[in-house]
């Protein structure tokens, strides 16, 4: 609108003097009149009557810079809220993910197994024969650390895809993705290790021994019922097992 009003003035403006060249100079058009003084009150009035226009322009057109620049300040306040609150998400969930990660040690070392060099199939077979009675504790400590690790990562894979479907602004969201989802890849191993160890000390450990074992058969089935949700919501991401 404003473009229009202006185009319009700078079109009135540029007849008027194209007019007065040709009455004076070119050619003397009969329906104009040829004195001077005639178009000098034309000239005061013109400018009396548009330059309170040309004014409310400017003013207009400057409350429309403010109002732009406004605009993007808050876009770029958005984006830094955006980025400090991704990577703080990021960084909670790396860090419990090493911890996750260093629970999982120990149980490696007791089934004398590395998860790195294991496909899932060969990890089902390794652990046929693992006693889980010593270890029902630490199964119990890691699974908890990987729920929260879970936990932590869906808020901040959600956050990522919000963040892409809702808001027009440029920030490095492939980066945040791309972070999450390669080190998700290693979370699922871990999980589903876990998931098998909790589901062989269930059967063999706990369930024959319920009374003693009470504590124990609670925490392995909240694990296992945890883990079983989680790979139908990542399948439902894309990202499943």
């Amino acid at each position: 609108m404003m473009k229009k009003m202006w185009y319009a003035c700078a079109c009135v403006t540029f007849l008027v003097l194209t007019l007065y060249f040709v009455q004076f100079v070119i050619y003397e058009i009969p329906m104009f009149s040829n004195k001077q003084g005639d178009w000098g009150n034309f000239g005061s009035y013109a400018s009396g009557t548009l330059g309170p226009l040309f004014a409310f322009l400017a003013y207009i057109g400057i409350r429309e810079q403010v109002s732009q620049q406004r605009d993007v300040i808050n876009k770029q306040q958005k984006q830094k809220a955006l980025d400090d609150h991704l990577n703080r998400t990021k960084e909670t969930f790396e860090k419990i993910y090493i911890h996750s990660c260093s629970s999982i040690v120990p149980l490696e070392r007791y089934c004398n197994i590395s998860l790195a060099n294991l496909t899932k199939f060969e990890l089902s077979r390794k652990l046929s024969d693992i006693d889980t009675l010593t270890i029902i504790n630490d199964i119990i400590d890691a699974g908890r650390l990987l729920h929260g690790a879970e936990f932590v990562y869906r808020n901040y894979l959600h956050l990522i895809e919000q963040s892409v479907e809702h808001l027009d602004i440029e920030c490095p969201l492939n980066e945040h993705k791309w972070v999450a989802t390669t080190t998700w890849r290693g979370f699922q191993k871990n999980a589903m290790f876990i998931n098998f160890l909790a589901q062989k000390a269930l059967r063999e450990v706990v369930n024959p021994n319920q009374d003693m074992f009470s504590y124990e058969q609670k925490e392995l089935l909240i694990y296992i019922s945890a883990c079983e949700q989680w790979e139908k919501c990542w399948k439902r991401l894309g990202l499943g097992f």
